[in-house]
């Protein structure tokens, strides 16, 4: 069971909340609301206007740091990891704009950012769910048009989300399956729980049916502890009351056999709170765990900040830290954290593209970086131990984690959140290994920026911004760009110490031997092209559409009017049938504009297809 102790989970989670108090003042976040037009991302409040990088420490840090390991025999390390640990979280309304339009048109941006962790950790986690989960209905075939696989009914909308009644087909699941067969990608999915008098059971059966040893997990409520607030339940829903709720859902599925194979109610979730309402401590007290043993796989705690939803903040998160690599480290510092803490799995909860090109039209933010190098820094061996490296005068602003192998130490992880271009504040890390020979040199490879505030353009095992990166804003098909430059540290062999360099900022990680270096482990190195595009629409001055059926446009440059691109991202997104940027309904009127917009294509000359939108 992927389980956690109270007390640890109480832990993270609050020294979470105290951190984001201190780094936000009295901001709060604005939340998702899933229908047309009214989807907030990255809103801030008064009193949390962001004022740039914060000052240097005062005193300063320690920057010269010993990291003494032991060859064997090293006290308190974590359970065994997974190269999988970080796996992304998706809301169930937008899964046609991440995953792909159906079982045949799926998004090949996607596919390439699942095989580079699958190429490193052997498999990834993905969850479909959230709070569109909870009166989601499977429909039948043929009842959502257009080749779709979902619809919303936005005059059903429910609590303070906004949230619409979701239908979706029997094909987004063998859109997940098909996925699978391309890249190792395992599934959570979630139980509708509005209703409970009946359940709706028919995605436990279909998803047995379609994913098989796919699926990893069925979620049985999302965020039951805010029921209440969203005026699905009473003011006195309790934990004793959910867990009254999962044993009629047990009752119900074994009396309707809507689980022929017995293995899915041996696949729960729960119980998925937000900690608004209840603690992990009032539904472990309920009896909960002991209660349902033998159908829990994992408890998970659901807060957008840890588990199955986990960010640097809720929802839309926070201009100038959600989007900058702060994120990146802080991302891959927690996962690290919690790893150390015996946690065994955490999702990003992330955003959907919007259909800005053909090609390259999706934005790799700041935590898919966290989940890349994550992936690198435990492998997929399922034999690594993770240790958070205590030493005396150690700053925050500083953190080590050592990463062993079946006891033997074989990676190191070394942070550095200064800002500081000066050189003054490098960390030195001096690495010395007892109780074995250290070797000649090591290998390290560096994620790094110019600044903590930088949006976009870094790099992971490259300090130019065309090594091996993903690109800036809408650049990205998913695919390393770029030579990878890995460096190499010779060691003292009188010392018997390596000293390796971290900038300010920075992140190092440190490969002790060969056998640790993970890269190409999990699985074999592949991409995926593109083998379908849409259609476009050009309008230029003097014309309101061009449709050229034929010829294909070679141009070196383009401009964009500023106010045409403001307001060009996701029109009536929730509802459109592509459910991204695209021409308005035909009942719109068209308008002309001066303006030609040039799209990417994966490799060569700038390419523009001419004609009309699909």
């Amino acid at each position: 069971m992927g389980a956690v102790s109270a007390s640890a989970s109480s832990r993270l989670l609050r020294s979470l909340y105290l951190f984001f108090l201190l780094l936000i003042g009295t901001g709060r976040a604005a939340i998702t609301v899933y229908q047309a037009n009214k989807q907030a991302a990255f809103s801030t409040a008064p009193g949390a206007k962001y004022t740039g990088p914060s000052p240097l420490p005062s005193p300063t840090v320690l920057t010269t740091i010993p990291i003494n390991l032991q060859n064997s025999g090293t006290p308190n390390l974590s359970i065994k990891q997974k190269g999988s640990f970080i796996g992304f979280s998706i809301e169930m309304s937008v899964t046609n704009q991440v995953l792909g339009k159906n079982s045949t048109l799926i998004q090949v941006p996607f596919l390439n950012l699942m095989t580079n962790i699958q190429q490193r950790a052997g498999s990834v986690m993905v969850r479909v769910g959230g709070n569109t989960q909870e009166s989601a209905k499977l429909v039948e075939d043929g009842v959502i048009p257009d080749g779709s696989v979902l619809t919303k009914d936005l005059t059903g909308v429910t609590g303070m989300t906004q949230t619409p009644p979701l239908g979706f087909s029997r094909d987004l699941l063998y859109m997940m399956r098909n996925i699978s067969s391309f890249v190792n990608v395992h599934w959570f999915l979630g139980i509708p729980w509005f209703v409970t008098q009946l359940f709706d059971t028919k995605i436990i059966t279909a998803s047995q049916e379609i994913l098989g040893d796919y699926l990893l997990g069925l979620q049985a409520g999302n965020e039951p502890d805010m029921y209440h607030i969203h005026k699905h339940r009473n003011d006195s829903y309790s934990p004793f009351d959910y867990g009254g709720e999962i044993s009629d859902l047990l009752t119900q599925v074994s009396a309707t056999n809507a689980d022929p194979s017995g293995k899915a109610m041996k696949l729960l979730i729960g119980p998925n709170i937000a900690e608004i309402s209840w603690t992990p401590e009032q539904v472990w007290d309920s009896g909960f765990v002991d209660k349902f043993h033998d159908n829990l796989a994992y408890l998970a705690v659901e807060n957008h900040s840890l588990m199955f939803e986990m960010n640097t903040a809720s929802c839309g998160g926070f201009l100038g830290i959600s989007d900058s690599f702060t994120a990146a480290l802080w991302g891959l510092d927690y996962a690290l954290e919690m790893e150390h803490s015996n946690f065994s799995g955490a999702m990003f909860h992330l955003a959907p593209p919007t259909n800005q090109s053909t090609f390259h039209q999706w934005t790799v933010g700041p935590l898919y970086y966290s989940a890349l190098v994550m992936a690198e820094a435990i492998g997929p061996s399922n034999n690594a131990q993770v240790i958070n490296y205590g030493v005396d005068g150690l700053s925050s602003y500083t953190p080590i984690y050592n990463i062993y192998e079946n006891g033997t130490p074989a990676r190191v992880a070394i942070f550095n959140y200064i800002d500081d271009p000066s050189g003054t504040n490098t960390v030195h890390a001096v690495i010395s290994l007892s109780g074995a020979t250290m070797p000649s040199l090591v290998k390290v490879k560096y994620l790094a920026a110019t600044t903590v505030v930088q949006k976009g353009g870094y790099t992971w095992a490259g300090r130019c911004v065309d090594s091996l990166t993903f690109g800036k804003n809408f650049e990205s098909d998913g695919r390393p760009m770029g030579q990878e430059d890995i460096k190499t540290v010779d060691c003292d062999t009188t010392a018997k110490t390596c000293t390796v360099d971290v900038p300010a900022p920075g992140f190092v990680l440190v490969f002790l031997n060969d056998d640790a270096f993970t890269e190409d482990k999990g699985a074999p190195s592949m991409t995926f092209p593109t083998t379908a595009h849409t259609r476009l629409t050009i309008t230029v001055s003097g014309y309101t559409e061009w449709n050229l059926s034929a010829p294909v446009l070679k141009i070196d440059s383009a401009t964009v009017e500023p106010s045409v691109l403001a307001t060009s991202n996701g029109f009536r997104k929730s509802i459109h049938k592509l459910a991204g940027t695209s021409k308005p309904p035909s009942a719109a009127p068209r308008t002309a504009q001066s303006s030609l917009v040039v799209f990417s294509v994966a490799v060569g000359t700038v390419v523009v297809m001419l004609g009309r939108a699909m």
